[in-house]
């Protein structure tokens, strides 16, 4: 059972690093990933952006039991190769031993006057 959570981008330094812990410290840790986004993010690079961590996180996250995966960040509304940008994260890292970062629906809800009746 893991006892701490690092929160993380994919990003190559801090995959490595992980990667970069002594063994029982790297087998007692399950750490949370978030997909960064950029202001010029596009399909195309946000398909290069997971294909390049989940090759990383192959490479260097071993022997860690499990790892979330979250993409908070990333336009919902962003389709890659029509279909749902975390349906294709699914996809990618299908192999791993990922776990799923998913909420019913975390976007800003809309803001509503109202007035007390009576």
């Amino acid at each position: 059972m893991s006892n701490y959570t690092p929160f993380l981008k994919v990003k190559m330094n801090e995959i490595t690093a992980i990667g970069q812990l002594p063994i029982d410290l790297r087998t007692a840790v399950i750490p949370f990933f978030d997909l960064p986004t950029k202001p010029t993010m596009t399909p195309d690079s946000f398909k290069r952006m997971v294909g390049k961590g989940a090759k990383a996180m192959e490479k260097h996250l071993g022997d860690v039991p499990a790892f979330f995966l979250d993409n908070f960040d990333i336009d919902d509304t962003m389709l890659v190769d029509g279909i749902d940008n975390y349906q294709f994260v699914v996809d990618t890292f299908q192999e791993l031993p990922f776990i799923p970062v998913v909420g019913l629906d975390r976007s800003e809800p809309p803001r509503v006057s109202w007035r007390p009746v009576g």
